[in-house]
């Protein structure tokens, strides 16, 4: 069976905050809130490092 989890960061409508998402979403795995970009982003990079799922990254700041 292939894992199809991915991880989603977007930006928070309101507040100027970044929202790291596992989809498809889990009760076990809520969605993550951060300040800053650098802090959603180093979390997806560490989710992918040891799950190895994909990272979708929608904010302003994707490269």
């Amino acid at each position: 069976m292939t894992d199809t989890r991915t991880i989603t960061i977007n930006e928070c409508v309101f507040g100027g905050r970044y929202v790291v998402t596992i989809e498809p979403r889990r009760i076990d795995r809520p969605s993550r809130e951060f300040r800053t970009y650098g802090e959603a982003r180093t979390l997806a990079d560490a989710l992918r490092l040891k799950h190895g799922w994909t990272v979708i990254d929608e904010t302003e700041w994707r490269e």
